[in-house]
């Protein structure tokens, strides 16, 4: 249960930082994207993603409509806000 209700705090966390007019590298969307970082990490039993894998994992969140809609309860563009957060992450930071 505390999974699930962390991954929907930091859905909140990137639509807060687009509520607000930050961008996708402001830090309020760089700790949400960390924070998805270590939960994803989390998920894959503590194995962490690649700079690629993260970067791709983003793409994905925009092409498929399934995990989109996760993203687009508050803005209609936040899969792409998200996908532009966890790219310029793991360019400032992974790998």
């Amino acid at each position: 249960k505390g999974f699930l209700e962390e991954q929907t705090r930091i859905q909140d966390a990137f639509s807060a930082a687009q509520s607000a007019g930050l961008g996708p590298g402001s830090d309020e969307a760089q700790a949400a994207a960390a924070r998805h970082f270590a939960w994803i990490s989390d998920s894959w039993q503590g194995k962490s993603p690649t700079a690629e894998l993260f970067t791709n994992l983003g793409e994905m969140y925009v092409a498929d409509e399934r995990f989109a809609k996760n993203y687009t309860r508050v803005h209609a563009t936040g899969a792409e806000f998200v996908r532009d957060a966890m790219r310029i992450y793991a360019e400032r930071t992974l790998d």
